[in-house]
Order: structure tokens, then C-alpha cells, then sequence
């Protein structure tokens, strides 16, 4: 049986990155504050060595979706 703080972790994870991954620039946002806010995002995701990798691929699909900010 899984400890209390162990499911809290894992529903905060997963909370965590709902936050993350729908992530969209906004309309007037410039792109240094877009990543600040996506690394800052990411802290709080557990996604260990990939925090960085998972941030660039964040800006590569938002920015190739077109939904960056003009």
C-alpha cells in the first residue's frame, strides 16, 4: 500500500504539469518571459534531467504550432 505522501506527491505532479504542459505564450508576451515562466513552471513537475530538455521542446511546439505571440 502506497504511503499518504506518496499519492500527495503524485497528485501534485500531476496537477503540476497540467499546469505546464497547455502552456501557450500570450498575445503581447515576449519569448525571454514565456521561458522564465515555463522553467519556473517546470520546477514544480518532477521531471528531473529532463526539466530542460522538456522546456525547449515546450518552446520548439509552441512556436511551430503558431501559437506563440506576434
Amino acid at each position: 500500500m502506497r504511503s499518504t505522501s506518496t499519492i500527495i506527491r503524485r497528485k501534485t505532479e500531476t496537477v503540476e504539469r497540467c499546469k505546464f504542459f497547455p502552456r501557450f505564450q500570450n498575445a503581447g508576451e515576449s519569448l525571454e518571459k514565456f521561458f522564465t515562466d515555463l522553467k519556473l513552471l517546470a520546477t514544480t513537475c518532477i521531471f528531473g534531467d529532463l526539466k530542460d530538455s522538456l522546456v525547449r521542446d515546450r518552446i520548439i511546439l509552441v512556436w511551430n504550432s503558431g501559437q506563440a505571440a506576434p
